[in-house]
């Protein structure tokens, strides 16, 4: 089954552009909003071709690949 606050937390981060702007959204912490994208893509296999994290100072989710 699909964790729903692992999307939430998802969503947080891609919209605040950043890890401690969605952790404020979300009151939570930092860590736990990094954790919980680190389960996202465990658990779900997402790598890095299908997030990138970094684009200078902000955060921001990549174009799904085609295939």
């Amino acid at each position: 089954m699909f964790d729903t606050g692992l999307l939430r937390t998802f969503l947080a981060v891609a919209d605040c552009g950043g890890f401690t702007n969605a952790a404020r959204l979300l009151n939570s912490t930092q860590s736990t909003v990094s954790a919980q994208i680190q389960r996202l893509r465990t658990h779900h296999e997402i790598g890095p071709t299908h997030i990138r994290w970094r684009n200078s100072s902000r955060l921001r989710a990549n174009d799904p690949p085609f295939e």
